[in-house]
């Protein structure tokens, strides 16, 4: 294991926004203009090694859009926003947010496997040093996607204020709430993709509105049928920790074992096992991945903090399958875009970018007035308070 403590910290561009859906994805889209660029872009680059092309993604796209529309328009009119807002056309701007669906609409890249994706870790509130639980994660892309990271806060009309660390242009991955929900996640693939409600940004946004995993549960059980599988490790600040993987018409929940719990990116509910051969050779890397974070969490003594996940996080024990993944000695090339550790009860948000032993956490603190880089965490402007737009 690794934990290194000298990096100097790197804190992401913070953009905050409130206002009308539209408004706050013009605010999103404007304050990270060329960065949103760049993601749009990565995203084309992507598609097209999987045999898509750019005509034809703008045109899944906007087909994906029409979908969302029917349920949501408020992310439909958000996503406008963030287009408008940084000098791209809507269609532009549903290719960043339906990127992974797209590569499946027509069911022709099924067999298409993953590269790269994320290792998640939660621990109950029986098990750490405060009595609340925490979560946390690795995103895992590949090294060119690490520079368009942002952190995004935004308040929603009528809902809590949202923390998130995200790709420009994306309306939400990994984050926090002021309500007190926290959520990660990471890519499970089952078959029968199809077009569909987009579940990896616009379900996930949505979540991420809710207060209490419950609500958040209750919000996946109900969403229109689904265009993707997907898995999301939720808390909450009243201590409630579940893993909820998804298929397209299915939710399957994982709850901790001795309060511990370990995921990454195959199925791990009684009965899945059949689920995971859409990831084909993959599923090898995944189950390393999640075992050597179980063993990781089985093997520490003390009460858990936010420093003790820091340290999961950057554990190179896996050789080429690591959980700190880095491109030029990865299995396939991945490497941790960001790390991210989650304390749902103190609202606090603890961000690394990069490689989490090459980078020191930043911490920010969410209520609903606003995001404060918090002074214990000794990184960064300790103590700036950024006020909404």
């Amino acid at each position: 294991m690794s934990n290194s403590t000298s990096a100097a910290p790197t804190v992401l561009p913070l953009i905050e926004a409130r206002g009308t859906r539209f408004e706050i994805g013009y605010i999103h889209g404007e304050s990270a203009a060329a960065l949103a660029h760049g993601t749009l872009d990565w995203s084309f680059r992507q598609l097209q090694t999987a045999g898509m092309g750019r005509d034809a993604a703008l045109a899944g796209a906007l087909r994906l859009l029409d979908i969302v529309r029917a349920s949501t328009p408020e992310l439909v009119e958000e996503v406008r926003g963030i287009a408008e807002g940084a000098r791209m056309t809507l269609a532009e701007g549903a290719v960043i947010n339906t990127r992974y669906e797209l590569l499946f609409v027509d069911g022709a890249r099924a067999a298409m496997h993953p590269r790269g994706e994320c290792t998640l870790l939660g621990v109950e509130g029986t098990r750490t040093a405060d009595g609340n639980v925490l979560v946390a994660q690795n995103v895992d892309l590949d090294a060119t996607s690490a520079r368009l990271w942002v952190m995004l806060c935004v308040r929603p009309p009528g809902g809590p204020r949202i923390l998130t660390a995200t790709l420009a242009g994306m309306l939400a991955q990994e984050g926090i709430n002021s309500a007190g929900l926290a959520l990660c996640g990471s890519m499970i693939r089952c078959a029968g993709w199809r077009a569909g409600y987009p579940s990896r940004k616009f379900l996930r946004r949505r979540v991420l509105e809710q207060p209490t995993v419950a609500r958040a549960i209750e919000t996946i059980r109900r969403s229109p049928p689904r265009a993707s599988s997907h898995n999301l490790m939720l808390a909450d600040a009243e201590g409630d920790l579940v893993d909820v993987e998804t298929t397209l018409d299915d939710v399957r929940l994982v709850r901790a074992s001795d309060g511990l719990l370990a995921h990454s990116n195959h199925y791990v509910s009684p009965g899945s096992d059949a689920l995971n051969a859409c990831i084909g050779d993959y599923l090898r890397n995944s189950q390393a991945r999640r075992e050597r974070m179980a063993r990781l969490l089985a093997d520490v003594e003390a009460a858990f903090t936010p420093a003790i996940a820091m340290t999961l996080l950057r554990d190179h024990g896996g050789g080429s399958r690591a959980i700190c993944r880095h491109a030029d000695r990865d299995e396939v090339g991945a490497q941790t875009n960001v790390a991210v550790v989650a304390q749902p009860a103190r609202r606090r948000l603890h961000v690394a970018l990069g490689p989490p032993c090459r980078s020191r956490f930043t911490t920010y603190e969410i209520d609903d007035t606003g995001v404060t880089l918090q002074a214990d965490a000794g990184f960064a402007n300790p103590g700036e308070r950024h006020v909404p737009v």
